[in-house]
């Protein structure tokens, strides 16, 4: 058997020798709600709460949900089994070129990178994984070749952007970190204030999944700052940056049970809207879509159900690619088992499988929804992920 999140926190609860008491005090809960989830009955599938248990019991929020997942897969294992020669790729960076023949063209390299992200988008993660290295080096050998050329440096920083989305959804937040902070090194020197907002962006998330809501606030303060002063441009890129900020800002405070500011920031993207064109929004994917799926994830962090889906209703999602579209499935299973709806639930678990397998099986919350559901009827389902009950 498999633990879900309480039953991990009931073991280490139990191994620091801390009270149930004094547990349940520090995340504002019952003991009784504490021994349900300890014992498998009451699910958790909120961030926020995710953090303040960890928090209590001095271990990170990927401890609890058991993060990384889908090691042992068929879909996800390959995926995972490519992360070694990321880890490398990424420790490459700041080190010598080697000498070698004339680095690709640039017109090649921009095509492979747009076939990466082609992959990112249609789920293709172990094929991505395999790809991402190569790429990285041969961007770095013509960044190198070339040290005053704008366009090879802004691939690598786009190519790294792609690595450190990868790596997060595989729970690696560590080679996210150096990816994103790899980024933010190459925006400063091409002076992007724009894309060093985006590598802001990708910090605040993966703060987030750390439990840093501090520090994700600072990151997220601090590229708003920075994307108000470029808005005069009329330059749609910074509008999708400063809008995806928002979007992110919007799930923050969400987590923190405010509802008010969680609000207030949906509002400032979707005035964003007006201003962007998704053809050129690059990788926040700013859109519609976007600021649809990202405020059903607010109102589920501040506890609703089938209401977060109620938000969005005749939106639209099918111009979404195919991993996001099964992220968003995950968050609309996660709004009918809330419910009680558990059939309605599996259902869109199996949905965002067939979207994207990887996404779905490399997730942690997916684990959490089967096995804290009641009876045996989520059994077929949970085989069929690859989800061990």
């Amino acid at each position: 058997m498999t633990l879900c999140v309480g039953q991990r926190a009931g073991r280490l609860r139990e191994a620091l020798g801390l009270s149930r008491g004094e547990v349940a005090e520090a995340v504002g809960r019952s003991t009784d709600w504490l021994r349900a989830a300890e014992a498998g009955r009451q699910r958790i599938d909120r961030q926020a709460m995710v953090d303040a248990l960890a928090d209590a019991l001095g271990v990170s929020p990927g401890e609890l949900l058991g993060v990384p997942c889908g090691r042992e897969d068929g879909v996800a294992g390959p995926v995972h089994r490519a992360l070694p020669g990321l880890r490398r790729a990424l420790l490459r960076s700041g080190l010598p070129v080697p000498a070698t023949a004339d680095p690709p063209p640039t017109e090649a390299l921009r095509r492979r990178l747009a076939a990466a992200s082609r992959l990112h988008d249609g789920a293709a993660w172990a094929d991505l994984a395999l790809e991402l290295p190569a790429l990285l080096d041969d961007l770095r050998g013509a960044t190198a070749h070339d040290p005053t050329g704008v366009e090879p440096a802004g691939l690598l920083a786009d190519a790294l952007h792609e690595t450190s989305l990868l790596v997060k959804r595989l729970g690696a937040y560590d080679l996210a970190a150096l990816a994103a902070a790899e980024v933010r090194h190459l925006a400063a020197v091409l002076d992007d204030p724009a894309r060093a907002a985006s590598a802001l962006w990708l910090q605040a998330e993966l703060a987030l999944c750390a439990g840093a809501v501090a520090e994700a606030s600072a990151c997220l303060e601090a590229g708003l700052a920075s994307t108000d002063a470029l808005l005069g441009r009329a330059d749609p890129q910074v509008w999708a940056v400063w809008g995806t900020l928002h979007l992110v800002a919007a799930v923050l405070e969400g987590g923190r049970g405010r509802q008010a500011q969680s609000s207030a920031h949906l509002a400032e993207a979707a005035a964003a809207l007006a201003h962007t064109d998704p053809a050129t929004a690059g990788r926040t994917g700013f859109g519609v879509g976007e600021w649809a799926v990202h405020t059903v994830h607010a109102a589920l962090e501040l506890g609703e159900d089938l209401g977060a889906l109620a938000r969005i209703e005749g939106v639209d999602l099918s111009g979404l690619p195919a991993a996001r579209r099964a992220r968003h499935g995950i968050d609309r299973a996660r709004a009918q088992f809330r419910a009680g709806e558990v059939t309605a639930g599996l259902g869109e678990l199996l949905a965002a499988d067939r979207a994207g397998a990887a996404v779905v099986r490399t997730h942690p919350l997916v684990g959490e929804l089967l096995r804290t559901a009641p009876g045996r009827a989520v059994a077929p389902t949970a085989e069929r992920l690859g989800v061990r009950l």
